[in-house]
């Protein structure tokens, strides 16, 4: 069986998607952020590779490290700096077992993503990416 995520929500802060997996057991998808960001700060996070982000220079290579800080706000203030508005992933779950998110690299290696998994049973929820505190929140 597969998961699912179905964005249901979007404004240029925050993206939410509708989590199912239905059968759990390590099952996996990948959002890509700039497929869905459309204006706004979320879009100006997406595009921080081409563009520049605060410390991050436009063409820099995508890292582990530069994912997290962008979409998780780990150790941000060091990779991205200081008053640089970075997002957070919140899961809230629905039915069934756990939903863990991770940000990640695409495929292509360029591409930052956010990755949920069902490492359990099957479950479903609603994974919130948001910029807190940026204009228009």
């Amino acid at each position: 069986m597969a998961i699912t995520a179905t964005l249901k929500y979007a404004t240029p802060n925050r993206l939410r998607f509708l989590i199912v997996a239905s059968v759990g057991d390590g099952e996996d998808v990948d959002i890509a952020i700039e497929e869905y960001a459309e204006r706004g700060p979320m879009k100006q996070l997406a595009n921080a590779l081409t563009t520049g982000y605060g410390k991050i220079a436009a063409g820099a290579e995508l890292t582990q490290a530069i994912a997290r800080a962008l979409l998780q706000s780990d150790d941000a203030e060091a990779i991205v700096g200081e008053g640089v508005s970075t997002a957070m992933c919140h899961i809230t779950g629905r039915s069934g077992g756990p939903l863990v998110a991770d940000a990640t690299i695409g495929a292509d290696g360029a591409t930052l993503s956010v990755n949920v998994a069902a490492p359990g049973a099957a479950a479903s929820g609603y994974l919130d990416i948001e910029i807190p505190g940026a204009i228009g929140a």
